[in-house]
């Protein structure tokens, strides 16, 4: 249920930094754009889910306390993740890929097997096309 709820939020920013990333096309300003106008309204959602789960801590029964400050937890460290992570993970990809690699790329060779190689002591195989 908390995974459903706050996956929502994350492709409001995710979508909001596309948007001014197109426009203005540099980096630092479209993470500063989002950050402002869709992390506005996110912390402002994020309180609501956040108050709204924390009612449930008020229940007599201890599986819907459980329950209930869990989910409240979950979206408020997903918010935190939001403001932090989110933003640092565009800025690096985003560098990457103006930089003209692929994120997360390693050289041809590192891919094809340096692991395999060292732990069978053979190439791998080529895949017939």
């Amino acid at each position: 249920i908390a995974l459903g709820l706050v996956v929502d939020d994350t492709l409001h920013i995710l979508h909001g930094f596309r948007v001014n990333y197109a426009k203005s096309r540099d980096l630092d300003s479209a993470i500063a754009e989002t950050m402002q106008a869709t992390g506005r309204a996110v912390l402002f959602t994020t309180a609501v889910l956040v108050s709204g789960f924390s009612i449930y801590g008020l229940a007599t029964a201890e599986s819907v306390v459980a329950f209930g400050l869990l989910t409240a937890l979950a979206v408020f460290l997903a918010f935190f993740l939001d403001l932090f992570l989110t933003p640092a993970l565009l800025a690096l990809v985003y560098r990457e890929m103006k930089n003209g690699r692929r994120a997360g790329s390693r050289p041809r060779a590192a891919k094809c097997g340096d692991a395999w190689v060292s732990a069978t002591g053979s190439r791998p195989r080529s895949r017939a096309r």
